[in-house]
């Protein structure tokens, strides 16, 4: 390294004049030195403006003291010291250096379409580009308009198995114990009371909605109440062959209020560079050699429409209450529910009796279930997962 009169070395090159390019007509010696940079003073707010020149004002002062971070925290980087100034008057390298900071600065606040709030349905498009509901698919899902033929759904769940004799331990002890599920009061968060998001075919046509109500009705998937804990709303999203759409409960309301599940660990294709495979001690590689051939079995197991085929408890249900329906147009006229004999036209309100799919627990429940019952394959039992 080149020394300086004195011995001094003059320290490391800066970084940020190394791709700025030629530069003609600045000082030579101590001229050519980036750090510190000047900073610049900062702005204070005006009192006596008019909404729109406050709200200018305000947005310069921000992008300001946000230059003055960044300028500080460079000469730290550089310096040692956070509120490092240069000597000299600032050179037209760091005048253009500072230039440069600015416009970064600016464009730090420019969000693009962003800026706009996105409507609700824009907003799930988006969501969903890329999820098929609760696993990462091959294509990417998308919105679907509604029809009631191409709903996914199994043709009977009235015999469907509760979650609640599928789980064992403490993951059942979710399902008995409320509280252990649920936030509390002041963990709840705004999403809470937002509006949940229908299929505008079910919420703007109730000829349409009554139709999708006695199909959900007559396979077994509902129940009803008359004191909903929170509301949800559907849509739907094509599943991966197209010829099928899929019916996702927009759960937002309810995942507000309930705490974050225990997580899970699902294979990917990276799954195959992690097998490992243990021998055991008596196992001698070198006396098998080379010829020795060895067997590794891998299977994949899917349950077709797989949360409609697992009950939750009633009270779990009334999280995910759709939109209220007279009692005559699914046959409960004269019949008693929660101590109330229903007239024809009094209202209740549908509710999934099954695991929804835009809930967050449901995952959690469905894949330990599905553990748990290839525990008890005589086939399976001895595998290692």
């Amino acid at each position: 390294m080149r020394k300086e009169e004195g011995g001094r070395s003059p320290g490391p090159v800066p970084l940020l004049s190394a791709n700025l390019g030629p530069f003609d007509g600045f000082d030579a010696g101590a001229r050519h030195v980036l750090f510190p940079l000047p900073r610049p003073p900062p702005l204070k707010m005006i009192g006596g403006l008019s909404r729109g020149c406050s709200q200018r004002l305000a947005r310069r002062v921000k992008g300001r003291q946000d230059l003055f971070e960044m300028i500080s925290s460079l000469n730290w980087m550089h310096v040692g010291d956070f509120d490092a100034q240069p000597n000299l008057p600032p050179s037209p390298l760091q005048l253009r250096v500072l230039k440069r900071l600015e416009e970064l600065v600016g464009l730090a606040g420019d969000l693009g379409p962003l800026s706009c709030m996105p409507s609700q349905e824009a907003a799930y498009k988006e969501l969903l580009h890329g999820m098929d509901g609760y696993c990462e698919p091959s294509t990417p899902a998308s919105l679907a308009p509604f029809n009631l033929e191409l709903i996914s759904l199994p043709s009977d769940l009235t015999t469907a198995p509760a979650a609640l004799d599928l789980l064992d331990g403490d993951d059942r002890r979710y399902l008995e114990v409320q509280e252990r599920m649920l936030r509390s009061g002041d963990q709840v968060t705004q999403d809470s009371n937002l509006s949940p998001y229908w299929d505008p075919a079910l919420k703007n046509c109730p000829r349409n909605y009554r139709k999708f109500i006695r199909k959900l009705n007559e396979v077994g998937y509902l129940g009803f109440t008359l004191s909903p804990s929170q509301h949800a709303g559907v849509f739907f999203v094509w599943k991966s062959d197209r010829q099928k759409i899929r019916m996702i409960v927009d759960a937002r309301p309810a995942n507000a209020i309930f705490r974050d599940p225990p997580g899970v660990a699902l294979a990917t294709a990276e799954t195959f560079s992690k097998i490992e495979i243990d021998f055991g001690e008596e196992c001698d590689l070198h006396k098998l050699g080379t010829d020795a051939s060895f067997g590794l079995h891998v299977g994949l197991s899917d349950v077709k429409d797989c949360f409609h085929r697992i009950k939750q408890p009633r009270w779990l249900s009334k999280y995910f209450c759709f939109m209220p329906i007279e009692a005559r147009h699914v046959g409960l006229t004269g019949q008693e529910l929660e101590g109330q004999v229903l007239r024809s036209n009094d209202l209740v309100y549908p509710m999934p009796g099954s695991l929804c799919m835009g809930f967050s627990w449901s995952l959690y429940f469905a894949q330990k279930i599905s553990e748990q019952q290839m525990q008890v394959v005589p086939a399976l039992r001895g595998s290692n997962q």
